[in-house]
């Protein structure tokens, strides 16, 4: 079976829009034209229209300041992932009466003659995390869906919450505008609500899924691919979307890290499941799922113990480059004797290999040093990127005999560097140690 976004489902013909026999007493149009907010109540929200003070958390919904809300998260949204403007699809939010604050919203595709158009159901009175979660599950369906395909996109769970995580983490919780003040009266007594303003740092975000996790633990990559259906309710909620926007954080501090997600999200329409669609864009860093396993299980505890970006020493990654440039191989002193392990150079490496087998170690090796990229100190990264640029090299055109002569040559080179800087790292830290 195939899991997509648990939120999102499709829905065929106009009833995916909710506009079918029904008659709306506000309709408003956002400033881009991409959000249609339909309501079935006119005027300014009261309090007397909050079902109790337990619903303290809902916030009421109003259709001109839910439109101004949906291009807010949208402006976060194109932000962070660094697009511009250029929707197609509609996005139709239809704001009930009734329902509970804290329910998921489930987003409607639905594909006409034109292209897709989307929908939202909401109650009028919500959490804000919620409707952010649903719109923001809208608009990354929009993104793949521009890309014509033969089925509609089916978008991670993991990367929607990833996402919403990273749109509150800009923007905040205070999204969507209110009223202010909003006076009304609550059974026999009269309330005001002030405005209020809260700023949140995307540090306060990230520094909240590091407690979460380190409280509640870490999932695996598997956990977060095949979710079970309920895991966005009750307890389970707060551990999975930590771990995806943790998840998604990391995945964008690769080499390429943006590009690489921009460019699974454009494959959707053209697999049947997001994994196939994940190995082709990550095919430079990730062979493999068991790749990624072992690359999550070494980033996930990184971030949780507190280590971030460039927090390796100078010797920590020397060394760790050091080992990644090495090869293993089983190889016989004589004919008659049986194969030992040894370690060689890359450049010996070519030279006893065949040529697709050089070749495939050598596409496994510059995955192995785009996962370590992102730790190193920034001297030992610039050189990971050298041997990276090397080992991606176009050397057909040159000739079998050539072409191992000019990749040896350069990884030669690079060897001699990697020394260099390996002896003045050894240096400063005896110096420092006086």
């Amino acid at each position: 079976m195939r899991r997509g976004l648990r939120a999102a489902t499709l829905t065929a013909g106009l009833l995916a829009l909710g506009g079918v026999g029904r008659l709306d007493a506000a309709t408003t149009f956002s400033r881009s034209g991409q959000f249609v907010v339909h309501s079935l109540r006119d005027g300014v929200p009261t309090l007397n229209r909050i079902s109790g003070p337990g619903d303290s958390a809902g916030v009421l919904l109003d259709p001109d300041l839910v439109a101004v809300g949906c291009e807010r998260i949208k402006a976060a949204l194109l932000e962070s992932l660094q697009l511009r403007d250029e929707w197609r699809g509609k996005v139709h939010v239809r704001l009930l009466p009734g329902g509970a604050p804290d329910q998921h919203l489930r987003v409607g595709a639905t594909r006409f003659a034109d292209g897709w158009q989307y929908s939202i159901s909401a109650p009028d009175a919500l959490r804000p995390a919620r409707f952010v979660e649903a719109v923001v599950t809208a608009l990354l369906m929009e993104l793949c869906n521009r890309v014509p395909g033969p089925r509609p996109a089916e978008v991670p769970l993991w990367v929607a919450e990833g996402m919403t995580a990273e749109v509150l983490s800009q923007v905040g919780p205070d999204l969507l505008p209110q009223h202010s003040p909003v006076v009304g009266k609550y059974g026999e007594a009269w309330g005001r609500i002030e405005p209020g303003t809260r700023v949140t740092r995307l540090s306060d975000s990230r520094d909240a899924a590091r407690a979460v996790l380190r409280d509640r633990g870490t999932l695996t990559f598997r956990e977060l691919s095949l979710p079970p259906e309920d895991v966005m309710d009750g307890e389970a909620a707060g551990p999975y979307r930590a771990s995806a926007q943790v998840m998604l954080v990391e995945l964008r501090r690769l080499p390429n890290g943006d590009a690489m997600l921009i460019g699974m999200l454009r494959r959707l329409t053209h697999h049947l499941n997001w994994q196939t669609a994940f190995l082709q864009a990550y095919a430079p860093v990730f062979g493999s799922f068991l790749d990624v396993e072992k690359w999550w299980a070494m980033a996930s505890f990184q971030f949780v113990v507190g280590q971030t970006a460039l927090s390796w020493t100078t010797e920590r990654s020397l060394a760790a480059l050091e080992e990644a440039v090495g090869v293993t191989l089983e190889i016989r002193g004589s004919p008659r004797e049986l194969p030992a392990r040894q370690r060689v150079s890359l450049q010996e490496a070519l030279v006893r290999l065949a040529p697709e087998q050089a070749n495939a170690l050598f596409q496994q090796k510059s995955r192995q040093l785009a996962a370590l990229q992102p730790s190193m100190h920034p001297n030992a990264a610039e050189l990971c990127q050298k041997y990276r640029d090397t080992l991606e090299g176009r050397y057909v055109s040159l000739g079998a005999v050539r072409a191992v002569r000019l990749l040896s040559s350069r990884l030669d080179a690079l060897d001699r560097e990697r020394f260099v800087l390996r002896d003045s790292a050894r240096a400063a830290a005896i110096e420092a140690a006086e």
